[in-house]
């Protein structure tokens, strides 16, 4: 809240008077701290998979030296080498760093606009917005390279749909009509990340959080509908919820082997409880008092 309220300059005049002074410095408050959650996503995600290579390594160097039989070693997964731990150390670097960077880029459009989110807003559609998508596919892309950094071909994959969202401006401009784009990256690379690391930990947990992206486009569309900008904070909520919740859900040794059905139905209560939230929020004086419209 204090780092809030010296941003204030920032809005300068842009600050709408139906804003009232309680929320948006809540709502800054709220999104600095949801900014940083990529650190808890690698702070999960990165001790779990080094711990996860060290027992394959382990199990690999017992059955290679109690099989002779050259056709079965060959088989034996691959040693985690310092290499590959500094490989995936950097990934995880790149994809946090980029995400950190979007969604400070994505609170100064914030800023800009006097903390009201609206469809032509700098937010929106504006330079921060792309750097704010950008940043989104590329914390993704690291995720899906830092779990199999020395696979040339996986990490090519991982990082293409962040070289697609940055070229997007440089050959069609930025523009809500390239949105759907866009988003089909973003989609891609949620996939991707979402399926590297369920891979990994033999978890189908990781996709709890490539469905979170309904309950997010879902609350931003209703904001710039509504006018009801109390339902903004359900966004770093939505945010916060999809960036640990997921993966501590995929490297718990208890929950991590959940069946397929137990996830896809907890991920729709998500989605369900969600937008039950935001009408609630919607339908209350407070949240009907922060409506522009």
């Amino acid at each position: 809240l204090a780092i809030s309220y010296q941003l204030e300059p920032l809005m300068e005049s842009r600050l709408d008077e139906r804003m009232s002074e309680p929320l948006w410095p809540i709502l800054c408050a709220v999104h600095l701290f949801n900014s940083l959650t990529p650190l808890s996503m690698v702070s999960i995600l990165r001790p779990a998979l080094r711990d996860l290579k060290k027992d394959n390594d382990a199990t690999a160097a017992a059955k290679e030296t109690n099989d002779h039989d050259n056709a079965q070693n060959k088989k034996q997964p691959a040693i985690w080498t310092g290499r590959d731990q500094t490989l995936s150390d950097i990934f995880w670097a790149i994809g946090a760093i980029i995400t950190i960077i979007g969604n400070f880029a994505e609170i100064v459009g914030h800023e800009f606009d006097g903390w009201v989110y609206l469809p032509k807003s700098e937010s929106s559609s504006g330079w921060t917005n792309f750097v704010f998508c950008l940043g989104l596919c590329g914390g993704m892309s690291g995720l899906a390279a830092a779990v199999t950094p020395t696979n040339t071909k996986k990490v090519a994959l991982a990082f293409l749909p962040t070289v697609l969202v940055a070229l997007v401006p440089v050959t069609l401009g930025w523009s809500q009509s390239i949105k759907p784009i866009v988003f089909s990256c973003q989609g891609l690379a949620s996939g991707l990340g979402a399926h590297a690391v369920g891979s990994a930990f033999g978890s189908h947990w990781p996709w709890l959080y490539f469905v979170q992206s309904f309950n997010i486009v879902r609350n931003a569309s209703r904001i710039q509908s509504t006018g009801i900008q109390a339902l903004h904070l359900m966004t770093s909520c939505f945010g916060f919820f999809s960036y640990t919740v997921p993966f501590v859900l995929s490297v718990n040794k208890r929950t991590k082997s959940t069946p397929l059905w137990i996830v896809l139905l907890v991920s729709a209560a998500s989605v369900y409880l969600g937008g039950a939230l935001e009408n609630y929020i919607a339908s209350t004086e407070w949240g009907q008092s922060t409506g522009i419209y």
